[in-house]
């Protein structure tokens, strides 16, 4: 995820929007995402679709989008 896009982020109701952006400036890996959200209780894990694009989005070591 690109700088300006990471500043444009928005979390879906519910979900901190600072935990989203940290989670992808830091480049965590899907499970730690995950499981991060698991801990929070996050309603995030009831939206399918929003956790799918998620795990579509996620950063490699390369800086580049896993697709």
């Amino acid at each position: 995820m690109a700088d300006d896009e990471l500043i444009n982020f928005k979390a879906p109701k519910g979900f901190s929007d600072r935990l989203s952006k940290e989670a992808f400036a830091l480049d965590v890996s899907k499970s730690a995402f995950i499981r991060a959200a698991i801990m929070l209780g996050s309603p995030i894990l009831m939206d399918k679709p929003y956790l799918i694009s998620i795990l579509d989005r996620n950063i490699n070591k390369n800086g580049k989008t896993n697709q």
